[in-house]
């Protein structure tokens, strides 16, 4: 397959992106960051990260 200039971002660039957008949407509070959203923003970025690694090794 051709090379792209596509950069893999790693795991931690993805929950950071992904908590920042989770929290950014819902206005959650401080106390609650610590909890669910957080939580959830690493379950997200987790699941990306797998997806983007399957499309690495297809490339």
């Amino acid at each position: 397959m051709a090379d792209s200039e596509f950069q893999r971002p790693t795991l931690a660039e993805n929950i950071s992106m992904l908590r920042n957008d989770l929290f950014a949407r819902l206005d959650v509070s401080d106390t609650l960051r610590r909890m669910d959203e957080d939580v959830r923003a690493k379950v997200y970025a987790a699941a990306l990260h797998t997806v983007y690694g399957y499309i690495d090794i297809w490339q």
